[in-house]
């Protein structure tokens, strides 16, 4: 493999790091103002939120503590849903295939080559 061409798998999860991220900030902005004043649990959540747009964009750049940050977030979105079945399956599948594409080794080789270039 070239290893300056990005695999498809790392461009999926960028975007979608990037995609999931942008909608969590802007859906969590409406909550971030509580009675005239700033909810603290909305703040952690924009941080968060902020975490995954910072994750896809430089999974997208080939920086190896992206893909590190980027299974950190789901695995956090695995462990707060262990008290709802049905969340808790769906984070652990994503989980699984988030991994998966970033663990193979054209993604291991790109990241590497990231480091190189920086």
């Amino acid at each position: 493999m070239n290893e300056n061409r990005r695999p498809v798998a790392v461009t999926v999860v960028g975007w979608l790091y990037l995609l999931a991220g942008a909608a969590g900030l802007i859906g969590h902005a409406r909550g971030l103002w509580a009675g005239g004043r700033i909810a603290t649990d909305m703040v952690a959540a924009e941080a968060t939120e902020a975490l995954a747009v910072l994750a896809g964009f430089y999974l997208l750049r080939g920086r190896d503590w992206a893909r590190w940050l980027a299974l950190g977030w789901i695995a956090f979105h695995v462990a707060i849903s262990l008290q709802d079945p049905l969340k808790l399956a769906a984070h652990s599948v994503f989980l699984a295939g988030i991994a998966w594409g970033l663990l193979q080794r054209p993604a291991s080789e790109y990241f590497r080559a990231g480091r190189r270039s920086n």
